[in-house]
């Protein structure tokens, strides 16, 4: 649909080819002298070498890296004072959810991998974020620092000074894939920053109220892996999708999001790259506790004392002591995600519109 300059509208995708599709900015002067760096928007750019292009992405990402700093710090700082300065109580507000992840960890280092999935420790998840914590928590136990676990709570658990980082650190990785998409779009640095800051707010309340650094480490892969596929850069994207999985299998809800971008030849790469991470992890608790596994990935099992209940419970299957089964109904999202991905598929926005 050209305009009178012979030029599409800004922000609309134009196809290239049977495969491909081109995305036009979202605005026209993106990408100007005041940020010489916003320009290099190809991976691998001809005559530079790899030091060159670390520096020039640190760089491009410097915004987002800024963002990260600043979000631990803060985090750190409320963690630790805000219960002595607003509460007037001697304590550490540490999220209760990510002591049984970090007990998960623990049993990972110590090659007890099979038992991830006891019900007493809660994990509903695929394992990626428990065995990204594994190394720091072995860290952890063998300077026998001092840890919670569920309703056993200590109020200034020293293992905090190790696990509070990395989960920090996990968590906020999604605002370097944030940053990534505005400046794709030709958002301008200083707009950038703004959004850094929104963005910032909302993984504040996911992963340092709630302790959930997966959710947003996966929403972090998934996005990388729509910018590689906006690219062309299958492989990656199928491994960055794959590691999304891998933390958190929800991100399924952007599957055929993604899909729609491959082409019919790279389908099958595609899925393998999709699919290995998770297979890899979950192979070992499901030959050694097939039960308990899948007894966990397919319940979800929900406890109604620690969380507000809806009108839905009355739908949900009771799995005793106060707990029911939200698997089923999570299944009404991934239908209706799949309804959303074929239309896609159908009208083949450009990343602008797709957002």
């Amino acid at each position: 649909m050209p305009t009178r300059h012979g030029r599409p509208p800004i922000g609309v995708g134009v196809r290239s080819g049977d495969t491909q599709w081109v995305t036009l900015v979202a605005d026209e002067h993106a990408h100007t002298s005041d940020d010489p760096v916003a320009a290099a928007q190809t991976p691998d750019p001809a005559g530079v070498g790899p030091r060159e292009r670390l520096r020039l992405h640190v760089r491009r990402r410097a915004p987002a890296l800024a963002a990260i700093g600043i979000f631990i710090a803060l985090s750190l700082a409320y963690t630790f004072l805000w219960a002595p300065l607003v509460r007037h109580t001697s304590l550490w507000i540490a999220p209760g959810d990510i002591w049984a992840t970090w007990r998960n960890a623990h049993m990972i280092g110590w090659g007890d991998i099979g038992a991830i999935y006891d019900p007493y420790y809660g994990l509903l998840t695929f394992p990626g974020v428990v065995v990204a914590l594994t190394p720091s928590a072995m860290v952890s136990g063998h300077f026998g620092l001092a840890e919670s676990l569920n309703t056993w709570r200590v109020p200034h658990p020293s293992a905090w000074y190790v696990l509070g980082r990395a989960m920090l650190l996990l968590g906020s990785f999604c605002l370097l894939a944030f940053d990534a998409v505005a400046e794709e779009l030709g958002v301008h640095r200083s707009r950038r920053r703004v959004l850094l800051g929104g963005e910032a707010a909302v993984v504040f309340l996911v992963v340092t109220l709630w302790g959930h650094p997966e959710d947003m480490l996966a929403l972090g892969c998934a996005v990388y892996a729509v910018l590689m596929a906006e690219h062309g850069r299958w492989s990656s994207a199928g491994w960055l999708w794959g590691a999304a999985m891998a933390f958190q299998p929800l991100v399924l809800l952007l599957l055929l999001v993604v899909w729609s971008r491959v082409p019919r030849g790279e389908r099958g790469a595609f899925v393998i790259r999709a699919v290995v991470p998770s297979a890899v992890l979950l192979a070992i608790p499901l030959a050694t506790q097939w039960h308990m596994t899948t007894q966990a990935m397919l319940h979800q099992q929900n406890l109604l004392r620690l969380n507000h209940p809806t009108p839905w419970v009355a739908l949900s299957t009771p799995l005793g002591h106060g707990a029911v089964s939200v698997g089923p109904g999570r299944m009404v999202a991934l239908v209706a995600a799949g309804c959303i991905g074929l239309l896609v598929m159908r009208i083949r926005p450009s990343l602008l519109g797709l957002l």
